[in-house]
């Protein structure tokens, strides 16, 4: 059987972007080629050209390709990527007949029998109806975030709450701080492209150029807004009093309110599609399929297949002993972005030093924001902190092995955490906020608080921190984690 597999960048991306997604493609590429089937593999949306604009399908290289996995790139996709890139451009990402063809063309000429979407950032969500309308190819769709129904991708309103009502698309207007410019940002994503190709990224002289050609583009946008306001205001003043003024200004304000209509069409659209179009779902945990569902895919539709990983990917590292170091070792590893909970854990972490700071101390593993960086600076203060802004994944289960409990205080409704899967298998309990995916697995419920409840968190952690030894009730219950054959067996 061939498959081709589609995620917005490819698995072994040289700048780790694609998360867990491009873990996951990694452990399954394999397995898929050993049950004797062909893997083609497709990205796009992330890479774009200065000299010309026209979409083109370029092969690349992959980690794979000794197993004749084939590899391409989209270049200068209309959609780009990822998802809060084409936020302000919902109706390209709806439909575009440049990807329906390239798509039908690339199953056409590889001779695919089955389409694996691991995602739908890059790309118009209309390809799905071209490939069912012009093609025999089977489609399946992996459920790894809420992008299909929420274009911000995680439901979560405004960096601080769960989306529990969109209000039509009503809610959605106003969602992000920042709506970028799409077409701009394929500017920009092209200039970082050419001093990549020409070996300037990440280098002086690449930041350099990069910070000059910005301002550049600043300064003559600043100066075009000021001739054409100047224009403007010239006529209009001119040839119309204050209430035409104010008529066409305020029409400008409703303009906006009605994208509202766009973000609904999304959503309504969307679900349409994975209903009649998409021959099998997967989800990777209870909690996305009660969501889709909750927003009208059908029951029944999708299938939950809890992610496993090959026990190749633990190696001697996650087996370290834990060293006692006479205090709770409290750990948090992941992404620093408001939905993840750090700055909420912060809080909890705060409250506790008041009472017990001497008792524990906190090790945050992620890349941090100057606010967080501020918050972790005052909290140093009060208990023994260490910081850890990235590290290589041969190294996480030393890094695990430094934390006593593992806190994943998500406050969005996380689709599953591979963190924690990794931390069992490091032996690192893990305490963990009742709306991640992962959570399912977890079979002692005193490891779970409330999500988004400070109070609760404050309460279980003071538990664990006045009674260290509550930790091995952990695996009295331990968590039956899914091997990586059984996750292939339910995908069969």
């Amino acid at each position: 059987m061939n498959i081709l597999m589609y995620n917005w960048c490819q698995f072994d991306d040289a700048q780790r972007r694609g998360g867990g997604v491009s873990v996951y493609l990694k452990n399954i590429i394999p397995a898929v080629l050993e049950r004797g089937d062909k893997v083609v593999f497709l990205s796009s949306g992330h890479r774009y050209s200065l000299f010309s604009r026209m979409p083109k399908v370029n092969q690349t290289g992959n980690i794979f390709q000794s197993k004749s996995v084939k590899s391409f790139e989209l270049h200068n996709s209309p959609v780009k990527a990822p998802a809060h890139d084409a936020f302000g451009s919902i109706e390209q990402a709806l439909s575009s007949p440049q990807l329906d063809k390239i798509f039908v063309d690339i199953v056409k000429e590889h001779k695919i029998d089955e389409i694996h979407f691991h995602g739908i950032e890059g790309i118009s969500t209309g390809v799905l109806a071209a490939l069912k309308a012009q093609t025999n190819v089977s489609i399946k769709v992996w459920l790894h975030n809420y992008h299909w129904i929420c274009p911000q991708i995680e439901l979560f309103s405004r960096a601080s709450d769960r989306c529990v009502d969109y209000a039509g698309g009503k809610n959605c207007v106003n969602c992000l701080s920042h709506i970028g410019h799409m077409p701009t940002l394929k500017k920009y994503q092209a200039l970082g492209d050419l001093l990549a190709n020409i070996g300037l990224a990440n280098k002086p002289l690449g930041h350099l150029i990069f910070g000059l050609v910005n301002h550049g583009f600043q300064l003559v946008k600043v100066v075009l807004r000021f001739f054409r306001a100047l224009l403007k205001r010239k006529s209009i003043e001119s040839a119309l009093g204050w209430r035409e003024r104010s008529s066409i200004q305020t029409s400008m304000i409703h303009k906006a309110a009605n994208s509202a209509s766009m973000f609904q069409k999304w959503r309504i659209d969307n679900v349409a599609l994975l209903n009649e179009v998409v021959d099998q779902i997967y989800a990777v945990s209870d909690i996305v399929r009660e969501q889709y569902e909750a927003r009208g895919v059908s029951k029944g539709k999708i299938k939950v297949t809890p992610i496993g990983m090959p026990d190749d990917n633990f190696d001697d590292s996650f087996q370290v002993e834990k060293a006692s170091s006479g205090k709770l070792r409290i750990g948090f590893l992941g992404y620093a972005i408001p939905s993840k909970g750090l700055g909420f854990l912060c809080d909890a972490i705060s409250d506790l030093a008041d009472q017990c700071g001497d008792k524990f101390s906190l090790f945050v593993v992620s890349s941090l924001s100057p606010t967080l960086k501020r918050d972790l600076s005052m909290l140093s203060e009060k208990i023994d902190l260490a910081v850890l802004e990235g590290y290589e994944r041969s190294e996480l289960g030393e890094i695990l092995s430094q934390i006593d409990l593992l806190v994943v205080p998500s406050l969005w409704w996380e689709t599953y955490n591979q963190v924690t899967y990794e931390s069992v298998r490091a032996r690192t309990p893990v305490l963990l906020s009742d709306t991640v995916g992962i959570s399912m697995l977890i079979k002692n419920k005193d490891f779970l608080f409330r999500s988004g409840d400070k109070q609760d968190l404050v309460k279980t952690l003071l538990k664990f921190i006045n009674d260290p030894s509550e930790l091995e009730s952990f695996w009295k219950h331990e968590p039956e984690l899914p091997s990586f054959d059984d996750h292939m067996k339910m995908l069969s």
